[in-house]
C-alpha cells in the first residue's frame, strides 16, 4: 500500500535522490492519503531548498513513532501547518 502513496504523488514531487519532497499542500494532501490508506506516518523531515542544494532542518523534523498511528495524521497536519511560511519542503516518511 505504501508504493500507492508515492505512485499517486509521483507527478508533484521533488525528487532529491531517494527523497520525494513535497510543498505546504501536497504534503498535507500525502498526510490525508495515508489516513485514507490507514497508513502511519512516522515523521516529518524538513528542508530549505536553495541554489547551492538543500538544507535539512532537524529543528523542524519531529518523529511520531511512538505515537499511536491514529494520533500522527492529525499531528503531522498540525505540524507542517505551523511550519508552512517558512519556505521549508517537507519529506513526510511513513
Amino acid at each position: 500500500m505504501k508504493d500507492t502513496v508515492a505512485q499517486k504523488f509521483d507527478a508533484i514531487a521533488i525528487k532529491y535522490g531517494i527523497m520525494r519532497l513535497y510543498f505546504y499542500n501536497n504534503a498535507a494532501d500525502v498526510i490525508t492519503e495515508c489516513e485514507t490508506q490507514q497508513i502511519k506516518v512516522l515523521g516529518i523531515n524538513s528542508f530549505k531548498l536553495s541554489a547551492r542544494g538543500i538544507q535539512p532542518f532537524m529543528e523542524y523534523s519531529p518523529d511520531y513513532s511512538k505515537l499511536e498511528k491514529h494520533q500522527t495524521w492529525g499531528k503531522a497536519r498540525e505540524d507542517i501547518f505551523n511550519y508552512s511560511e517558512m519556505d521549508l519542503v517537507f519529506e513526510v516518511v511513513y
